[in-house]
């Protein structure tokens, strides 16, 4: 009886295969004519669409930040210390200053050299203007960006990110409000355009904002996450600038200088294959729509990356 049961549930058993595997032949995409979708998840690297053309050790270790002025020469900082070059790096002036240059940006024949708390202002022949700030009590000044209106200047110790005037004078704060910037260190990145939109790295939220010069949202870009447009670890974008329409970034924990566009989505990577220190992100510079400026604090080097032609 034990024998009859058992070949009864053998021939039921093998009666369910033939049947799933004649159904699964005639449904099989040579069959039909349809293609079958597969998903495939893929955590491989893009390709670097752009190299790194050459480096410049700079003649005074320290290396923090760089800046691209409009006749193309290259403005560096860093621990106490300002060099002026042309463009193929060769030096016009250097300068000692009173601290540690935290951040550059250069407008028209003027350089703004960020030291902590305030703004030294230097001409291109290297004369000292004048000092602005300090802005508020204990700062520290991540970031300053320009245009024909406005200097913005980020402070990453107050999270807040000031608006200035012609003359120096404060015209705006943005982050004072209700919705204030999540800042967990000191990366705290800023860019004015033409327009007078402000836009700011909010990297405890992992994202870019952009900011009416009144303070008010507009909207963001940026999402968290390991995937190749997304945003890792803490306090990033930690740097990043604008060039066209398209947002340049660098980040740290994963190294990696890419390109996003208007939405935020991913057009390229910069430097995704390097060997970058992980926590030691780079300041970049954009110097047109082929070439990029990077300031590594860790070996005092400026890399500048060129596209690959043959990607464009």
């Amino acid at each position: 009886m034990k024998k009859n049961h058992a070949l009864i549930l053998l021939l039921i058993l093998t009666a369910v295969i033939i049947t799933y595997l004649i159904t699964d032949l005639i449904n099989s995409p040579q069959k039909t004519g349809k293609k079958k979708d597969f998903t495939v998840v893929s955590s491989e690297v893009p390709t670097d669409s752009w190299y790194v053309h050459l480096t410049h050790q700079t003649e005074i270790q320290g290396l923090k930040a760089v800046a691209i002025c409009n006749n193309g020469n290259i403005a560096a900082g860093g621990d106490s210390f300002i060099i002026l070059y042309d463009k193929n790096f060769r030096i016009l002036w250097q300068k000692k200053t009173g601290g540690t240059v935290t951040a550059l940006d250069s407008r028209d024949k003027i350089i703004f050299a960020a030291l902590r708390d305030r703004l030294d202002l230097y001409d291109l022949s290297g004369n000292y203007i004048e000092t602005w700030g300090p802005f508020m009590p204990d700062g520290y000044i991540t970031s300053v960006a320009s245009n024909k209106n406005y200097i913005v200047i980020a402070d990453a110790a107050n999270k807040s990110v000031f608006i200035l005037n012609n003359e120096g004078a404060t015209a705006g704060i943005i982050g004072t409000g209700d919705e204030r910037f999540i800042v967990p260190s000191l990366f705290f990145d800023t860019y004015i355009d033409n327009e007078n939109n402000i836009y700011i790295a909010n990297t405890g939220m992992k994202r870019i904002e952009k900011h009416h010069v009144n303070g008010n949202i507009v909207s963001w870009i940026g999402e968290s996450g390991n995937s190749p447009a997304g945003f890792a670890g803490c306090c990033n974008p930690s740097h990043f600038t604008i060039h066209g329409n398209r947002y340049i970034t660098a980040e740290k924990g994963i190294n990696r200088i890419k390109i996003l566009d208007a939405d935020g989505k991913l057009v390229e990577y910069v430097s995704g294959n390097n060997n970058f220190e992980r926590g030691i992100p780079l300041d970049i510079a954009a110097g047109d729509e082929n070439i990029i400026y990077a300031a590594n604090p860790a070996d005092s080097k400026i890399y500048v990356f060129r596209r690959n032609m043959m990607e464009k």
